[in-house]
């Protein structure tokens, strides 16, 4: 195992596993929050369309959002791995999350931003995340 100095705060490779594991523990408690929520507003919306997405049902021609058609086939392409209902949308939420917010994670890297400003800019975020 590598020493880390105290004074080496650079975002080295044990840092940036343990931030992507932060990442995932709070995407995992945040979709699990879900049901408590009733599956919020938005999310609720997209993955009920996404669900009824088919031959039949063409989005912005049977069915309307103002969203931009990328997430609903996320949803989709997720909802054929892991089947549908409220357990596999606990999973592609927290999927969802992980994602978003390891992109952050990843854009803080390439800025080479120190361990304590990209543990900031995640706090920040998660602050800005509705639990109830």
């Amino acid at each position: 195992m590598v020493l880390i100095s105290i004074m080496n705060f650079n975002l080295n490779i044990n840092r940036y596993f343990f931030l992507v594991f932060i990442l995932f523990l709070y995407s995992v408690f945040l979709s699990l929050l879900l049901p408590a929520r009733d599956w919020e507003t938005d999310y609720g919306s997209y993955y009920s369309l996404s669900m009824f997405l088919d031959s039949e049902n063409i989005l912005y021609e049977n069915m309307f959002s103002h969203s931009g058609p990328f997430y609903f086939f996320f949803i989709k392409i997720f909802g054929y791995l892991f089947g549908w209902g409220w357990k596999s949308s606990i999973i592609i939420y927290a999927i969802t999350n992980f994602i978003f917010f390891s992109s952050i994670l990843h854009l803080c890297k390439k800025l080479d931003l120190n361990f304590f400003e990209t543990l900031i800019i995640l706090i920040l975020l998660f602050s800005f995340q509705k639990y109830f």
